[in-house]
């Protein structure tokens, strides 16, 4: 009998996770237990919740000991975004995860085309040059 639980979402690295996964693998529940108890490492804690997730999961089986439960395949998947991909005009997002960005400047004709496109800092001449030149194309 097998039974399962399972964290989604948790922010941390799956590396820090499985290096404290790895060390309960293959123990009983209650050293298992003990093990992430004194462990100093920052994954311990979301570790043991899904640890005892899993164990109230088997014990909701008739006849099943708690006592006799063993980690038998513990394992850390990574999440495909590391990163929200979402529109932020607040920049909480940006705050939260400390990203940093460039300004991008974006010189865009009346039609609504984009003809320039500047990543970082913006000379004053370039940017008189590529305005003049996009006023002077409009119809």
């Amino acid at each position: 009998m097998e039974a399962r639980a399972k964290a989604r979402f948790v922010r941390i690295s799956p590396r820090k996770a499985r290096r404290v996964v790895d060390l309960i693998r293959g123990r009983p529940v209650g050293e298992a237990r003990r093990v992430l108890q004194f462990s100093s490492l920052g994954a311990a804690r979301p570790v043991r919740k899904v640890l005892d997730s899993a164990v109230a999961n088997a014990e909701q089986t008739p006849g099943v000991v708690p006592d006799n439960l063993f980690v038998a395949r513990a394992f850390v998947d990574e999440f495909r975004l590391r990163y929200p991909s979402v529109a932020d005009p607040s920049g909480s997002l940006a705050y939260d995860y400390e990203l940093m960005g460039f300004l991008r400047t974006f010189i865009i004709d009346p039609a609504g085309t984009i003809r320039y496109r500047f990543v970082g800092y913006l000379d004053e001449d370039v940017l008189v040059k590529a305005l003049n030149d996009v006023l002077s194309r409009a119809p």
